[in-house]
């Protein structure tokens, strides 16, 4: 990861920005697309809003964009078999996934100790 970056939400909030650009949707269409208000498509893509997975999968069907181009460094950061185990999963599910994984590895959270 770039080390300008503090964290990781704001690290993916960035790449969702960056998608959404390259694919030149306004946010206000961006919100209707995905069911979130404008106001918070903008603090979501500032990092003022945690970024779920249910987002970030938003944001990769909405765009038409791999999930790994949100989430990792590269294509090729994430198997085709996480990309369709986490793709398959019901937004609940990828909630707790995503609430489940700092605790799992809090070395890549610090701060949440």
């Amino acid at each position: 990861m770039d080390g300008q970056y503090e964290n990781i939400n704001a690290w993916i909030a960035a790449r969702l920005r960056a998608c959404r650009e390259q694919k030149k949707v306004p946010i206000s269409r961006m919100a209707v697309l995905t069911g979130k208000s404008a106001m918070s498509i903008t603090n979501i893509e500032r990092g003022q809003i945690k970024v779920s997975m249910e987002m970030a999968l938003r944001y990769s069907r909405v765009l038409d964009v791999p999930l790994s181009q949100i989430i990792g460094e590269k294509e090729q950061e994430l198997s085709p078999r996480l990309v369709t185990v986490l793709s398959a999963l019901p937004p609940d599910k990828l909630e707790m996934l995503a609430d489940a994984i700092p605790l799992l590895y809090p070395e890549y959270y610090p701060e949440q100790q």
